[in-house]
């Protein structure tokens, strides 16, 4: 088991990652926080090291600061947490699209899931 590394990319849980940093330093036995941190930097690359680049020198620590913006752990979550929920939110749709065909479907109305989104997104006609 190793630390992954975090791009910031949708698919990515940040939740997830920090949770494998934690989980990861502590059996190795580094539960220093400013450890943790410089630790946990290093393995952002792509989109989440550009977002470090740009917000790093406002974050001091992993989780241990008393201003949670100031956490590396906190901040990553709330900067990333969005490409999980945008991919859950996509996953919703197609489903709830799938439902839609299987109703119409039923119905005699013979349209795919490619048409449905269609008349979604530009209207029936």
């Amino acid at each position: 088991m190793e630390i992954p590394i975090f791009y910031g990319v949708i698919g990515e849980d940040p939740k997830e990652w920090t949770n494998q940093v934690e989980k990861y330093l502590s059996k190795i036995e580094i539960k220093d926080d400013k450890r943790i941190f410089e630790i946990a930097k290093t393995h952002l690359l792509g989109n989440a090291s550009q977002w470090f680049e740009n917000e790093g020198m406002c974050i001091a620590d992993w989780n241990k600061n008393e201003i949670k913006d100031l956490r590396l752990k906190y901040r990553l979550i709330e900067e990333y947490s969005s490409t999980t929920e945008v991919k859950d939110d996509e996953n919703e749709i197609k489903e709830a699209v799938r439902k839609i065909k299987k109703i119409l479907n039923k119905s005699g109305v013979w349209i795919t899931e490619d048409e449905i989104v269609g008349k979604i997104n530009f209207g029936f006609t």
